[in-house]
């Protein structure tokens, strides 16, 4: 029996590791990520996108990509259906990304079949399975035990080559508070992936998607597109950005309004005034009207009073006073419906300007706040508006975040500039000439110099060897025509 192999924890505190790496910055980590999602809502067509991206090493939605080879195993496709995709999609197409539409069974072979594919393309940085049922068996094992087998097969294979691997899967019908408890099939799916991601729309007709991210590298985010509907799963793009820069920017804003109620008492009662100015402007009209209709509903009892006894007097004909009494019970019940209605928009100023009372009241236990966590930000915020990036005349990036507070809601827009996962990494030397460089990302090797030429004899490789196969099997195929002679 071998023995177990342990690190203590000083050891390990003080070790260099090597960090995490992406194949597509911040959002895509190497390993295994399942790409969740109702049928025919977009899928594949996404995946297509994220392939040519990255075999291109073009951004994804403005994050960076890791160039290489890619592998698409469209098995619920065809090459007809492929190429159209592809003219709707790119006006070129990478010699860098490879197809197939059909693969052995889990059971069968598929990862033999991978490990060949890898042998001939060793620069691959991506392989897609659409769909997971597709190259899964029947079993009568245990429901969970089958799916952490079947999703811990490609787990391991993704792990031991430090490339991505997404499985594309479909979600249940039924519907739940956690959007990653609808995945199909048992939690040892989503227990054995690395990253889950859900695409989902609340209506198959909404001009909005929605994605869901979690994993063990990437932190929970959602990404909202109203775009969607609009230009549908070819043109939708992502209003991305950063996760340290959204933290930072929230911390901030925060510790702003944090350190105001406690410090700035002038400038907490200009923005009690800013936000319930309209408000308090309009309450007033709308007292003075309350008062107006209350008046007039005791004048028109009066007149109903006057009205009966002077028929119970016979001072007016049974025909005046039906006329006369319709047309005060219809001036009541619209005095009424209007009473109504402004009583509850009188209501509705009152709450907001009790609910600033009571944000600035709450936020001024988070002063000197040091970093976020859910229970903060679902305490304070409703929600958080991510717009495109902005480019200046100038040529500085700018992008407008937006945060609705609890209580007061949306109070002022704030403009960051975004920055890159790689102004974080510290210089590397070039493991080819040695030079010192930025690198690009966390598991750069070579220099931009070095980085195109060997990305050169890499591709005249791969050329040579895809000749060389060709050439083999021609000869192959003349062969077995002689033999047939």
């Amino acid at each position: 029996m071998q023995k177990l192999q342990t690190v203590n924890a000083e050891t390990l505190l003080y070790e260099p590791l090597e960090k995490p790496s992406f194949v597509v910055d911040s959002l895509i980590p190497t390993g295994l990520s399942l790409f969740c999602g109702s049928q025919k809502i977009g899928k594949s067509w996404l995946m297509l996108k994220l392939c040519l991206c990255v075999s291109q090493g073009i951004p994804l939605w403005d994050m960076t990509t890791m160039e290489g080879d890619v592998l698409y195993l469209c098995l619920e496709d065809t090459f007809c259906r492929i190429q159209d995709r592809l003219f709707r999609l790119t006006d070129e197409a990478s010699g860098r990304l490879h197809f197939a539409v059909a693969s052995c069974k889990l059971s069968d072979g598929l990862i033999v079949q991978l490990e060949d594919y890898l042998k001939d393309y060793p620069d691959s940085w991506l392989i897609v399975i659409d769909t997971l049922q597709k190259v899964r068996t029947a079993s009568k094992d245990n429901a969970y035990a089958s799916d952490y087998g079947d999703i811990s097969l490609i787990k391991d294979f993704a792990d031991r080559h430090s490339l991505a691997v997404i499985v594309v899967h479909h979600i249940r019908k039924q519907n739940d508070s956690d959007v990653f408890n609808k995945v199909s099939g048992t939690t040892g799916l989503t227990g054995s992936a690395d990253a889950t991601f859900v695409l989902e729309k609340e209506k198959r007709a909404s001009d909005t998607a929605k994605l869901y991210v979690t994993g063990r590298d990437t932190p929970y985010q959602e990404y909202t597109c109203n775009n969607y509907g609009r230009y549908g799963n070819v043109m939708c793009t992502a209003h991305s950005i950063e996760a340290r820069d959204l933290f930072n920017a929230v911390l901030a804003d925060i510790n702003r309004f944090a350190d105001m109620a406690v410090n700035d008492e002038k400038a907490v009662r200009a923005i009690e005034r800013r936000l319930t100015e309209t408000d308090q402007s309009r309450a007033k009209s709308l007292e003075k009207e309350k008062k107006k209709l209350n008046k007039r509903l005791a004048e028109l009892d009066r007149l109903f009073s006057s009205l009966y006894e002077d028929k119970v007097m016979e001072r007016i004909t049974e025909r005046n006073f039906e006329m006369m009494s319709g047309k005060y019970q219809k001036e009541q019940l619209e005095i009424e419906a209007r009473l109504k209605e402004v009583t509850e928009t009188l209501n509705d100023s009152y709450e907001k300007s009790q609910g600033v009372r009571d944000f600035l009241s709450l936020i001024r236990n988070y002063q000197g706040l040091k970093e976020l966590d859910a229970t903060i930000i679902n305490a304070l915020i409703d929600k958080i508006l991510v717009s495109e990036r902005e480019k200046l005349a100038d040529g500085t990036v700018r992008q407008e975040i937006k945060i609705y507070y609890k209580f007061i809601g949306f109070v002022g827009e704030l403009h960051i500039t975004p920055t890159k996962r790689w102004t974080a990494l510290k210089p590397k030397n070039c493991t080819v000439c040695g030079v010192e460089y930025v690198p690009s990302s966390g598991i750069s090797k070579y220099c931009p110099a070095c980085a195109k030429r060997i990305q050169r004899e890499k591709s005249n490789e791969s050329k040579r060897r895809s000749r060389e196969r060709n050439r083999r099997a021609c000869i192959e195929l003349s062969a077995k025509n002689d033999r047939l002679k």
